[in-house]
């Protein structure tokens, strides 16, 4: 667990549900508990118990019949998430010289104890880019949220 901008204590699951389900409803959109179940390859009931606790943190809304959907403080999590990840993707590529999928899976380890030093540290490096090595866009540290929804992975 780290703390987050939003002062929140995240378990590593909490954060990859809230990743998820930015990538599969976009800015604005819902998404199915299935969906979501599939997408993170959990059972439906262990997306059940996940859901109920974020929803009880306020970083998402769940309708019975319609599914989740990110809050602002949810989105804002997931989205510096994903900040994490595509910095640490460039830097382990340009800076390391890692492979593409090896990069990726090491980003997904350190994208949930990333520090906000270590993040304006990595950005600074590499010159603050505006896409990871993928070409997918990086979000601001501010957490605009341009171009971050969709896409694979990260």
């Amino acid at each position: 667990m780290h703390g987050d901008p939003l002062g929140l204590q995240l378990s590593a699951a909490q954060e990859d549900y809230l990743k998820h389900i930015l990538r599969l409803g976009g800015r604005e959109g819902w998404v199915s508990t299935q969906a979501l179940a599939d997408s993170l390859q959990v059972k439906p009931p262990s997306v059940t118990e996940m859901v109920r606790r974020l929803a009880e943190l306020g970083l998402l809304q769940h309708r019975p019949y319609r599914g989740v959907s990110l809050s602002a403080r949810g989105r804002r999590a997931a989205v510096e998430l994903v900040r994490h990840h595509r910095l640490l993707e460039a830097f382990l590529v340009e800076v390391l010289g890692l492979a593409g999928v090896e990069a990726h899976d090491e980003a997904e380890r350190l994208e949930h104890v990333l520090s906000r030093r270590l993040e304006e540290r990595i950005a600074a490096v590499l010159g603050h880019p505006a896409e990871d090595p993928h070409g997918r866009p990086i979000p601001a540290a501010d957490h605009r949220l341009e171009g971050v929804e969709g896409g694979d992975h990260g």
